[in-house]
């Protein structure tokens, strides 16, 4: 929304100095309205009193007393009956302003019983030409407040009369005072300025702003100040400027490898974002004449900024406060959901500190500048979060914890087989070295026998029975070797058993 129009009528729409007199007779406010409520007086005055001087002859103290002592007792009656509408339908304290309505009244019947000398009397045919005028101006006005009742689909007339008296003649506006974010109204009573706008006066704390629709190109922002609202403003939403505390219960993800973790009790803490660069030398930090710095553009965008999913149209104006504050939690969770679903669960509930707390992780990641512009898209800005611990599905965990074991079993499995596989090629290579071993010492034995024709044979035998028994030997050894070892496998000898 623009500060100001582009168009120059509708700019200069409330500022007095650029229109004409006739504008300011007709649309004028405050005094401007008051004269024309005069005029309006004045105006069936003449309507009433010209014809019967014309047609009737009548004096100028018989105008007073047929025309315009009636028209004055009417017009003190029904400006008593609009202090006390308001007073009944909006206002919870006595309106003196009818003291004085009474007081005038009074008055009016005093002058009118003694001072007006007593042979006038009155005239009924005289008072009919009042009748037509103030038929004519009543017509108009009933007609006027039908079609507010209708446009604004209003429950009660009487508030849509009250509205146009108080828009066209000046008096009995109506005031509304903010507190906490919300407008003091009080229960079973009404605000004109909330069913339908200006013209009123607002009394807005330091601690809110109220953000005001002035016409269809601009708006402004009220803090700290008592304003008057023209025609044709209201207020569109009362934005609190204080520290909002809200509380996540949960948020549930999934991670990188399937196993699902809740996130509970994470807490926040923000406000409405304000711009350093201020004309206040304090910029957005709090000062006494400054207690809850604010950006009137953050202001309109925590407003205007939330998607039309975050609003619904049937909830009246104060949810506000609800509405802004989900949007801002859903930005966290959807931070909170990416980050989780980018590590794996042992990364997460057991993780290695030297590469980063996930916990700090998290929340470095809810204050990078990229988190930040998304929340000055809609007013807000973060001071402080506590993102609360981690919770595991227990039935997945254990899952999880079959998985990982069965994935080390295996491994352990596979190097024990290599390890089986290992020691059997090494007894078969030792055995194929004492074969060849074997072979090769017969070899050498025949090179150191004697083989004459006639001792051939014999010294054969020998070597062959001798390398015979001593591979028995050998073998008998390595089994009573292996025996031991199977019987002692810690390697304590049974010398102890055999005493």
């Amino acid at each position: 929304m623009k500060e100001k129009s582009e168009n120059p009528q509708l700019a200069g729409r409330n500022d007095y100095s650029n229109q004409s007199l006739g504008w300011k007779l007709l649309y004028g406010e405050r005094g401007w309205a008051n004269l024309r409520a005069g005029g309006v007086f004045f105006l069936l005055v003449f309507a009433s009193a010209l014809p019967a001087i014309w047609f009737e002859h009548v004096p100028l103290l018989g105008i007073w007393h047929n025309i315009v002592f009636p028209l004055l007792l009417m017009v003190t009656i029904f400006v008593g009956w609009v202090f006390a509408a308001r007073w009944k339908q909006e206002t919870g304290g006595f309106d003196f302003k009818l003291i004085i309505v009474a007081t005038f009244l009074v008055a009016l019947v005093l002058i009118e019983f003694f001072l007006v000398p007593p042979w006038i009397s009155p005239d009924s045919r005289v008072m009919c030409y009042l009748l037509v005028p103030l038929a004519a101006f009543f017509a108009a006005l009933f007609a006027g407040a039908k079609y507010i009742q209708d446009i604004y689909a209003l429950e009660d007339f009487s508030t849509a009369l009250l509205y146009l008296i108080s828009s066209q003649f000046g008096f009995a506006y109506p005031y509304l005072t903010i507190v906490d974010g919300e407008p003091l109204v009080e229960t079973g009573r009404i605000n004109r300025l909330m069913l339908i706008g200006g013209p009123g006066f607002l009394t807005v704390p330091p601690s809110d702003a109220a953000l005001v629709y002035i016409h269809p190109n601009s708006s402004k922002v009220y803090s700290a100040s008592t304003i008057f609202l023209p025609q044709f403003s209201k207020i569109v939403e009362i934005v609190n400027l204080q520290d909002h505390r809200v509380e996540i219960e949960k948020v549930d993800a999934y991670t990188k490898d399937g196993i699902k973790i809740a996130v509970r009790d994470i807490v926040l803490r923000f406000r409405i974002w304000s711009d350093p660069q201020t004309e206040m030398p304090t910029g957005d930090k709090r000062h006494h004449s400054k207690p809850y710095p604010y950006s009137p553009q953050a202001v309109r965008d925590s407003v205007f900024g939330l998607s039309a999913g975050d609003k619904d149209p049937d909830k009246p104006s104060t949810t506000w406060s609800k509405d802004w504050s989900e949007t801002i939690k859903g930005m966290v969770k959807g931070k909170i959901t990416e980050y989780i679903t980018s590590h794996q669960l042992d990364q997460i509930i057991t993780p290695d500190f030297q590469k980063g707390d996930p916990r700090r992780q998290i929340h470095d990641q809810l204050f990078t500048p990229e988190m930040e512009n998304r929340l000055k898209s809609i007013g807000a800005k973060l001071l402080w979060c506590d993102i609360g611990h981690f919770e595991e599905d227990r039935q997945a965990l254990e899952q999880h914890l079959e998985t990982w074991s069965a994935k080390w079993t295996g491994s352990a499995d596979v190097l024990r087989a290599a390890g089986e596989a290992y020691r059997i090629a090494n007894q078969e290579l030792g055995r194929a070295e004492a074969q060849a071993e074997m072979l090769t010492s017969i070899i050498r034995a025949f090179s150191d026998i004697d083989l004459s024709p006639e001792n051939k044979n014999q010294n054969i035998r020998n070597v062959i029975l001798m390398r015979t028994a001593q591979v028995l030997e050998s073998l008998i050894d390595a089994k009573e070797t292996s025996l031991q070892d199977q019987q002692h496998p810690d390697g304590v000898s049974d010398s102890s058993n055999q005493k």
